[in-house]
This record gives structure tokens, C-alpha cells and sequence, in this order.
């Protein structure tokens, strides 16, 4: 079995600097290691965000490669990554959302995922071209929502429905507010609620992920993309794209091209940065 992969990130448009960090091994070994991060902030420069952003990339592939890649590993991990978080960026109003994945030669995939960073595989015989493997956190969740209930009574923290209603469609989601002593309820709210930092909405939002284990078949081939939530739009349109055409053993230069496609429809740039980090699995 071998794995290929390529990446494509594109920052938003107007700035200079994307607020996602991601990591792909510069040489392809087992077990196979490639994180996606995408950092936020209301009120923090840019380059701040990236830089947060950064430091939990960092830290996870340290992490990675002193505890392996079991599951009770991934959940480790991300304690790490928040502790480091926390020892460089005590206070300060910054987020992120992360997804990880560790593959090894005898075909054993984990993922392990907080907040809104995506992974979904290629399926052609699928209604949609792909097979989601991973689900937000957020308190539309059934699972979320009762976690957080316990927070909510507490009286520190407040769910509200954010967005349009109409009586035909209802488009409003659920977002998370915090209390502040002084000023009341926050005007700054998160729709994720499990995530990295964002020091003012604990200990409702967590970073502790999500971890699942699957065993997939090294002789059947195969094409995932980890992305972040921007980035899984246009993976979207691709495995679309790919399933019109009746793909079956898709190439990452298909892939690929046909992002760029994409993004070349975007001549100012995307409204949120892009990361996207393809990887298919051959035998």
C-alpha cells in the first residue's frame, strides 16, 4: 500500500496571511500523519491567528510522534496541544478548530476531529459523489446540545438561534454566548463548540476530539480529503464533479485540477481561507 497526497491552500481574499496551518509528511512513510487547523479570532491580528494556528500543527505532530497513533494517543495529543496553547497564548481571544488523521501500512485510519474541520472520502455509488467522516460540533448536535446543557443552567453561558427564518425554510443556527461579569451577555459568539482555545467561552466549549478507528481494505484504492470548513465546500463540488463523470480510480492530479477549477471561479478570492489536503490510498 502507498500514499500519495497533495495540498492546496488559498488564503482569503484582501489579506496577506492565511489563519489555517496544516501538516503532510515531507516523505511518504507508516504511519501516515496529516493535520488540518483553522484558527479564528474577532479581535486578534491576523498574523496572531496564524500563528496560533501554527503552534497547534506543531505541537500535534510532536505529540504524533512520541505516542503513536492509537486512539487514547489522539486524545492526548490534543490535551498537549491545548496546554501549549494556553502556556503561549494565556488569555487572549483566539480559537481554532483541528482534524487529524494516522494511517499505518497494515490499513488501520484514525481520525480524530473538534469543531468544524471535515474529512469525506470519494464515493461514486453515493447520492453525493463522497462519504462524510466526520460531523461538526455544534449545539445543533442532539449530542452537544445535551453536553452543554449542564453550562447553560449554570447560568454563565446562553444558546440562542442566530440567522434567517422564513416560514417555507428555516436557515437559523444555534451559537454559543458567555456571560461577562460587567457588560452582561457577550455579543461575540462560536458555533463550534468543541475547539482549541477561546479562552472566555470554558469550560463549555472543550478541545477534548472525537476519535474514530476504521479498518479499510490496502488493496482497494481510495481518495480522502481533510479540509477545513471552506476547503470542504469545494471538495464538495469536486467528488461531484468526479461521480458525474463516472470516476472510479480517481487521480490526485484529477482532483487537484479540478479545485483549481474552482478556485479560478473565485478571481477575488475566497471569503475565508481554504485548506485542503488530498491523499489517496493505492495498493
Amino acid at each position: 500500500m502507498i500514499i500519495d497526497h497533495t495540498v492546496l491552500s488559498l488564503k482569503r481574499r484582501h489579506e496577506y496571511v492565511s489563519e489555517d496551518a496544516y501538516h503532510v509528511p515531507k516523505k511518504m512513510r507508516f504511519p501516515f500523519f496529516a493535520a488540518v487547523v483553522n484558527g479564528g479570532s474577532m479581535s486578534v491580528p491576523q498574523s496572531r491567528v496564524a500563528e496560533f494556528s501554527t503552534c497547534i500543527v506543531q505541537r500535534l505532530v510532536a505529540s504524533f510522534e512520541e505516542l503513536g497513533s492509537s486512539p487514547d494517543a489522539f486524545v492526548r495529543m490534543f490535551d498537549q496541544a491545548e496546554q501549549e496553547v494556553e502556556i503561549r497564548f494565556p488569555h487572549q481571544p483566539i480559537g481554532a478548530t483541528a482534524a487529524c488523521v494516522s494511517l499505518t501500512k497494515e490499513g488501520v485510519l484514525n481520525i480524530a476531529h473538534i469543531g468544524d474541520c471535515r474529512l469525506a472520502r470519494y464515493a461514486k455509488d453515493n447520492f453525493d459523489g463522497m462519504d462524510r467522516l466526520t460531523h461538526d460540533h455544534n449545539a445543533d448536535r442532539k449530542e452537544e446540545l445535551d453536553r452543554l446543557q449542564p453550562f447553560v443552567k449554570s447560568g454563565s453561558f446562553q444558546i440562542r438561534l442566530c440567522g434567517e427564518w422564513t416560514p417555507i425554510l428555516d436557515f437559523r443556527k444555534r451559537r454559543l454566548h458567555y456571560f461577562e461579569t460587567q457588560r452582561g451577555w457577550s455579543d461575540h459568539s462560536l458555533r463550534s463548540t468543541r475547539a482549541f482555545g477561546h479562552p472566555q467561552f470554558r469550560p463549555a466549549v472543550t478541545h477534548e476530539p472525537c476519535v474514530q478507528t476504521q479498518q479499510i481494505d490496502p488493496n482497494e484504492p481510495a481518495l480522502y480529503a481533510l479540509s477545513s470548513k471552506e476547503g470542504y465546500k469545494i471538495v464538495r463540488k469536486v467528488f461531484h464533479r468526479l461521480q458525474d463523470r463516472r470516476e472510479t480510480d480517481v487521480s490526485l492530479e484529477q482532483a487537484e485540477g479540478l479545485a483549481r477549477e474552482f478556485f479560478a471561479q473565485k478571481p477575488k478570492g475566497p471569503k475565508q481561507d481554504i485548506t485542503i489536503i488530498f491523499f489517496k490510498v493505492s495498493p
